[in-house]
């Protein structure tokens, strides 16, 4: 049974529940069905009433993850030990490459939350001298369908990233289709590119992501669609689930790393074509979409600046700018993998772990605002992970966070500006 406050208003509207003072008492529940919602049975019951524990670990790019326990042992209704004893050790119901849709919802609510659609990858059987069998799932959403490499290289030429991402599915097999958003024509053809057999179908898709700051995910709505698209961090509408200290928020645990920062990110090398130079570049305004004001908050300075404000201008190496070359790509292709390098690297300015009561919007891709820590931590910060658990103790979830940026804390109640 899990403790939630009814007067949080995101929570609330989650729940079903007003906004009104005072606190309610919901149970979480998990169930485990097929890929297309039916009801997966052993021995007559939904494998839901055995579930012992579950884990969906949700990442805003790459292969998300799920473990399941589950009891093993067979009882009639009166509790008694059957005979075959062991439930899931014919591995008819649940047995590796079968496909599962994780849904989490509370009692109160009448739908189920999709958290995952997965493939069971690896199984493992516990017989403890005391106490019951248990069975344990390990599976992995449909991206990793990717993870194969192919047989030998494959080159492209003169292609567009669309052309050479739909030709990179067919060749795996995996029967996925592309969701692409954002992404563009480009003025000019890649010229080529390589996808080495060294590399798995999901790095090569990838490498090209990184470059253009993109993310790939799949989602549990439409789990058979990759997504390729521009980083969500950088979206300009955004729907933030506030979360407040002490209430709905449990844990907060921050870490600032600034020193490291790439103050300017510059490539250079020749066009492909014609062997003129070209020269790509991103400086600190590349950094600003990430950067989102609360309503009623104040705008969060950018990284860059609070790097210049905390370090000395005697300090060596105050700039810190990125140099690099490159092969093949051309002047508008150069300045996004500039940008990408430029934000990867600022991103890394504040991130954070934070504990919360369970709550099935917390999802990657989406943006958290943070309430009565004061500054510099309030405001608006985007999820990288999550990580949603239901087990004896209750529902809870587990966030990973970044901001490239942070509220001033000269702002801070007390402190005198001289």
């Amino acid at each position: 049974m899990v403790v939630l406050n009814s007067g949080l208003t995101g929570l609330a509207a989650e729940l079903g529940k007003p906004g009104l003072p005072g606190t309610g008492f919901y149970a979480p529940q998990a169930r485990i069905v097929t890929a297309q919602g039916n009801p997966i049975l052993v021995d007559g019951d939904p494998v839901s009433i055995d579930l012992v524990s579950v884990k969906v670990t949700q990442v805003h790019h790459g292969v998300s993850q799920v473990s399941i326990t589950l009891n093993n042992q067979r009882h009639d209704k009166g509790h008694n030990i059957l005979v075959p004893t062991w439930k899931y050790n014919k591995m008819d119901a649940l047995s590796f490459g079968d496909r599962i849709r994780v849904e989490f919802r509370y009692a109160n609510s009448k739908t189920w939350a999709p958290m995952i659609v997965a493939r069971i990858t690896d199984v493992t059987y516990s017989f403890p001298a005391s106490g019951g069998s248990l069975i344990t799932l390990q599976g992995e959403d449909l991206l990793s369908l990717l993870k194969t490499k192919p047989s030998e290289d494959k080159g492209y030429k003169n292609k567009q990233e669309m052309e050479i991402l739909t030709n990179t599915l067919t060749r795996a097999g995996s029967r996925l289709t592309l969701r692409p958003s954002g992404l563009k024509v480009f003025a000019e053809t890649l010229k080529t590119v390589t996808h080495r057999k060294s590399q798995s179908y999901l790095q090569f898709i990838e490498s090209i992501a990184e470059r253009m700051d993109f993310e790939v995910y799949v989602d549990a709505v439409s789990p058979e669609q990759i997504h390729f698209e521009t980083a969500r961090s950088a979206s300009k509408n955004i729907d933030a689930v506030d979360l407040t200290w002490n209430m709905d928020l449990i844990e907060f645990r921050p870490k600032f790393k600034v020193w490291d920062l790439y103050t300017e990110a510059v490539l250079k090398g020749r066009h492909p074509r014609r062997r003129t130079r070209i020269t790509g570049r991103a400086k600190r305004a590349d950094i600003g979409p990430d950067l989102h004001t609360a309503t009623g908050g104040s705008a969060p300075m950018n990284a860059l600046d609070v790097r210049d404000s905390f370090f000395s201008a005697n300090d060596p190496q105050r700039e810190n700018k990125f140099t690099d070359k490159i092969t093949n790509l051309d002047k508008e292709r150069a300045d996004l993998k500039a940008i990408a390098i430029l934000r990867k690297r600022a991103r890394e300015f504040l991130t954070a772990e934070i504990s919360t009561i369970g709550y099935t919007e917390l999802v990657p891709g989406k943006h958290v605002d943070l309430h009565k820590l004061s500054v510099p931590f309030d405001g608006i910060y985007y999820i990288t992970k999550a990580v949603h658990t239901i087990d004896a103790s209750g529902y809870r979830t587990q966030c990973s966070l970044r901001r490239p940026g942070m509220l001033d804390p000269s702002t801070y109640p007390g402190v005198k500006n001289t």
